[in-house]
């Protein structure tokens, strides 16, 4: 980008998150029949509070990567604390205004001891008008769920600039019109969903998965704890995913795996080698409770890279070798 110190944009959403952890099941507490009425009431481990936003946790695990990245999102009159934190993490923030007129989006969380849990996410500016950022000269854009129509313009201006492009819709898929997303999303270079975002994606579109597939370069699609499935033109591979040593919390996981698989990207990586590293990230995610809990060194990367694919050549020296730690 001109003028700026990073020419990889990541856009998405910034919110302030409240995690509660809950020692038993949830499901527990759900009446057997859909026609019965709900009441939960539990008592659990919190809040945490905790950065998040599809955007800001991108941005986060790729400074763990040692790639500093321009953050395309925006603020809200209480967003002062953010923004520290992430100057803190060496990201440019000179797109992401402060609106005075409302407050920063907020998530509300819940996890049990099964993975299983509940969002409400609170998003002030799901109708607002941003002024789309400086795209000229960028290597990279990584666009994730924010606002919905300046996610969707984004995407149309990378395309006719012809900026490759990572797209992961998948917290949007709801909150807009399915064919134009689909038409947005068209030429990218990367999709990427999990399993229930591809099903929703092609419930609400009614265009099959193999037509929405055709129509972008790579399609990535997780499942959990299930392979990671890639697609690329006819062919389909399956790679399991790198294993946690435990699961905390399962949000955030998704952005951590964007981020990893945006490093191997930039470091000129095929498509399964990028999978790889992002199924990594995502694995120091899931054991840290908030989406942007996680920590690693190039060490402790490296390992559990090498434990789970059996591959010990692979350089990350970019890695910085003391990563920002949350306080």
């Amino acid at each position: 980008m001109k003028n700026g110190p990073s020419n990889i944009l990541v856009s998405g959403s910034l919110a302030y998150d409240e995690v509660f952890i809950y020692e038993g099941e949830i499901r527990n507490h759900l009446p057997p029949s859909r026609d019965a009425s709900l009441y939960v009431n539990l008592r659990a481990q919190g809040p945490f509070r905790r950065f998040g936003g599809c955007g800001g946790n991108t941005a986060y695990t790729l400074s763990l990567f040692g790639v500093q990245a321009t953050l395309n999102s925006w603020l809200g009159e209480d967003g002062d604390r953010y923004l520290s934190y992430l100057l803190g993490l060496g990201v440019d923030v000179s797109n992401i205004p402060m609106l005075q007129d409302r407050a920063t989006p907020a998530g509300a969380l819940m996890v049990d001891r099964r993975g299983d849990h509940i969002l409400f996410f609170g998003d002030p500016g799901r109708d607002l008008d941003l002024p789309l950022p400086d795209i000229d000269g960028l290597t990279l854009a990584v666009i994730t769920a924010g606002v919905p129509g300046s996610m969707l313009g984004l995407l149309k201006s990378c395309r006719e600039a012809a900026i490759p492009t990572l797209v992961d819709p998948g917290k949007i898929i709801m909150d807009v019109d399915a064919q134009a997303l689909l038409r947005a999303i068209e030429g990218a270079d990367t999709l990427v969903l999990n399993d229930y975002e591809r099903d929703l994606l092609v419930r609400q579109s009614g265009i099959s998965f193999k037509r929405i597939a055709s129509s972008v370069g790579t399609v990535v699609i997780t499942s959990g704890p299930e392979d990671i499935t890639l697609h690329v033109g006819k062919n389909t591979v399956s790679i399991p995913p790198a294993k946690p040593r435990e699961i905390k919390d399962p949000n955030g996981a998704g952005d951590a795996f964007l981020a990893g698989y945006s490093f191997g990207w930039l470091k000129g990586l095929i498509p399964e080698e990028c999978i790889k590293i992002g199924s990594t990230a995502a694995s120091f995610a899931l054991e840290a409770t908030g989406t942007q809990g996680h920590h690693f060194s190039t060490n402790l990367f490296s390992k559990r890279f090498e434990h789970a694919y059996g591959l010990s050549d692979f350089d990350f020296s970019t890695l910085p070798p003391n990563p920002y730690k949350i306080p």
